[in-house]
């Protein structure tokens, strides 16, 4: 990954307090779990007929998202 790249990327810590489901989850996986999760995300914002380009709002001037 090049450091421009990584400069782009953002961070998230998710909670699961269900860790008999997590483990679950966790069992279900054929990828690695960020790839998984990706995945999931993008097929959840095509199915409610978004673009994928939800996830990565321009920036405005002021460098909070939506239109300038």
């Amino acid at each position: 990954m090049t450091w421009e790249k990584e400069k782009e990327m953002k961070k998230y810590l998710l909670l699961i307090e269900d860790e008999t489901l997590w483990d679950q989850f966790k069992k279900s996986l054929s990828k690695d779990i960020n790839t998984e999760i990706i995945e999931m995300i993008q097929d959840k914002v095509k199915t409610a007929g978004a673009s994928v380009n939800v996830l990565r709002p321009e920036r405005n001037k002021n460098g909070k998202g939506g239109k300038k």
